[in-house]
């Protein structure tokens, strides 16, 4: 079913549930990943799904319809496990968070609604991106929080450190005119000195820091969507960000 077909018939839905997404439970991978798989899931089960608003500033910048929209909910109970969604009590409200879905195996591949169907970007994220649109390959490199550059006192896993090969990754980008999109500037920067790849100057933060601002949340969810409109990703090391960038629009992805 398309998402739109969804919408237009699950006010009739008896069974309902509320997502909600924490200030720290996630970057832009985590709130697209858990989200689309528990609509995929409401989808089938016939439960009317609702996005608490928070008042993050990512709501902003990464939109849903506004169907999906709420600022409260009642009668709540709390869904202990994503296995008892299909056996909700109907005309009572659960609250899903992303705890609810960490036991999902494989839950990248679980999901098969791209995500161009659900989600859309502001203006801001796309004028950002605009002058770096084109036809283009793309690598990506999670190097992980220990190594973003920001006040160490917000960042919430100091000893986040995300393997890589960096021999082959250089002798990948020598070989290649590609786009190279890293959390880390001054590493991305290195890299464009030594190599012929294309860099953004953009100032890239964790959406889940409370430190960020709302102008570094508007180019790493540029960089994301640059990702998006990529022909292809090959990911340097592990990131959500980059698989699910590559549903967006169904962009192939592969490991470097």
């Amino acid at each position: 079913m398309k998402v739109d077909d969804y919408l237009n018939e699950c006010d009739s839905y008896s069974k309902k549930a509320v997502f909600v997404f924490g200030k720290t439970n996630g970057g832009i991978g985590d709130l697209t990943k858990f989200f689309t798989y528990l609509l995929q899931m409401c989808i089938t089960h016939k439960i009317r799904l609702y996005y608490l608003l928070t008042g993050d500033p990512i709501d902003k910048y990464l939109k849903l319809d506004d169907r999906f929209y709420t600022n409260k909910y009642e009668n709540e109970l709390y869904l202990q496990s994503i296995t008892h969604l299909p056996f909700m009590i109907d005309h009572v409200m659960y609250v899903v968070s992303p705890q609810t879905m960490y036991a999902v195996d494989d839950i990248f591949n679980c999901i098969t609604i791209p995500l161009s169907e659900l989600f859309h970007f502001s203006d801001e994220v796309l004028n950002r991106a605009a002058p770096y649109l084109g036809h283009y390959e793309s690598v990506h490199l999670r190097l992980g929080d220990k190594f973003l550059e920001t006040d160490r006192h917000y960042v919430l896993v100091h000893d986040d450190e995300r393997r890589y090969d960096e021999a082959k990754l250089f002798a990948f980008i020598q070989e290649r005119n590609v786009f190279f999109f890293c959390d880390n500037k001054s590493y991305k920067q290195s890299l464009k000195d030594r190599f012929n790849i294309q860099i953004t100057d953009f100032d890239i933060a964790h959406s889940s820091f409370i430190n960020t601002t709302d102008a570094q949340l508007i180019d790493g969810l540029a960089e994301f969507y640059l990702l998006s409109k990529s022909t292809h990703i090959y990911k340097a090391s592990y990131s959500g960000y980059s698989i699910m960038a590559s549903k967006f629009y169904n962009c192939p992805i592969s490991d470097l």
